[in-house]
């Protein structure tokens, strides 16, 4: 969980690291070595925030219909600590959508979103940037 010493007292402590995540994905945008953090937020509650992608099973994406609770930042309001997130689709190592967090072995990004208040989380969670796209070596995916 992303919790740091300067945020323990701040009501906006998510608000400010998510802007500070959406300046470090914007910064390297265009160069060759783009970053993409995903993260999973977590609600009042703590339990992960989920989003459904490809809902109505469009004919161009050859996974269907997906659940997922990890995301890539795409845009955020300061004023309003509103955003918009891309979901990103988890896939295990066999190449199929992921049951579940721990069987992720690869992220891929879509043109999925959702957009949010980000006063309604409590917490964030960063995961590898290496998880992106990562390569199935010789894992040919389904």
């Amino acid at each position: 969980m992303m919790i740091t010493q300067q945020c323990a007292h701040l009501p906006n402590c998510i608000c400010r690291t998510v802007i500070k995540i959406d300046r470090l994905q914007k910064k390297h945008e265009c160069s060759s070595d783009r970053v993409v953090t995903p993260l999973i937020l977590f609600n009042k509650d703590f339990k992960p925030f989920k989003a459904f992608g490809n809902v109505g099973d469009v004919i161009d994406d050859c996974f269907g219909c997906f659940e997922t609770s990890i995301f890539k930042i795409e845009e955020v309001c300061k004023t309003s600590c509103c955003g918009k997130l891309s979901l990103l689709r988890p896939i295990d190592e066999h190449g199929c959508l992921a049951k579940s967090i721990c069987e992720v072995f690869r992220l891929e990004e879509t043109d999925f979103c959702v957009e949010v208040d980000f006063h309604c989380f409590c917490a964030l969670q960063r995961l590898s940037m290496a998880l992106v796209k990562r390569p199935f070596g010789g894992i040919h995916p389904k």
